[in-house]
């Protein structure tokens, strides 16, 4: 009986922590570009929106991403900020 109980508060906590979902890259271009931002396909993020707009399409806003973020580290990059929206599940 105790393991029955063990098992089903698992189940129950991993559905509700959303046990790893992926987000939908086509949705989230969509809703970037309806933002008015530059959607980065390879890496599924969106540029150059409001903060507003990365919360109400569900991600996590980078006011000053680097402008290099994806670039080897040997590359030289110019210290430019890029307001950038990424996605928990995307990659």
């Amino acid at each position: 009986m105790k393991k029955l109980v063990f098992v089903t508060v698992f189940v129950l906590l991993l559905a509700a922590c959303g046990g790893g979902s992926k987000v939908n890259p086509a949705e989230i271009e969509e809703a970037c570009l309806e933002a008015g931002g530059i959607f980065v396909e390879e890496h599924v993020e969106c540029e150059q929106i409001s903060e507003a707009a990365c919360s109400d399409m569900g991600g996590t806003f980078d006011e000053c991403g680097s402008s290099c973020r994806h670039e080897p580290e040997d590359v030289v990059c110019a210290m430019v900020c890029v307001p950038l929206c990424t996605f928990d599940g995307a990659n």
